[in-house]
């Protein structure tokens, strides 16, 4: 159900326990070089400052596209504006599934940004479209969404946040 190369997902595990290997001085640099050219990790994983900044320039560009939709439709229904929101989160979880199974990409940023955006605009849109929908609705649908998300992408923070709904649900439930 993951939908990162499996294969490439072990074969970085294997990579970084090389390099705690090596550091703690248990392997030579030899043996380590030889385990990195036999376990290749065919992913696209860029350090931290490259990985914020893609993080902010798709979540610039995906608000600046949405903006402009939202300018070319230009209605004030309500309901227009629910189904851009839930379109555009949908269009957002395609490209991010594109550039996953595509191009290779594994937290850099950019799927992490489409994640995160797809997640929101599609709860947006539904809360647009339910006209204020109660909480325990709103808590059940930012549980599915985070739980898919949080087990398709292997994403933590998306495993806290189902988390937190589903206490929202219990919590919520006991209080009714």
């Amino acid at each position: 159900m993951i939908a990162y190369n499996k294969t490439s997902l072990d074969n970085r595990l294997i990579e970084q326990q090389a390099a705690e290997a090596l550091e703690a001085g248990a392997i030579s640099q030899e043996q380590y070089t030889n385990i990195k050219t036999a376990y290749p990790v065919a992913f696209y994983t860029p350090n931290v400052f490259i990985r914020i900044g893609l993080f902010l320039l798709t979540v610039i560009i995906v608000a600046f596209t949405l903006g402009l939709l939202a300018l070319i439709t230009s209605s004030s229904n309500e309901d227009a504006f629910a189904a851009l929101f839930i379109i555009s989160g949908l269009i957002s979880y395609a490209a991010l599934e594109f550039l996953v199974y595509n191009k290779r990409h594994f937290r850099s940023g950019v799927d992490d940004a489409l994640l995160w955006l797809s997640i929101g605009l599609i709860v947006s849109g539904m809360e647009i479209a339910g006209d204020l929908l109660s909480v325990m609705a709103l808590c059940r649908i930012v549980f599915l969404l985070a739980l898919f998300g949080a087990l398709r992408f292997a994403d933590s923070v998306l495993a806290l946040v189902a988390y937190a709904a589903l206490l929202g649900i219990v919590f919520n439930g006991a209080l009714h």
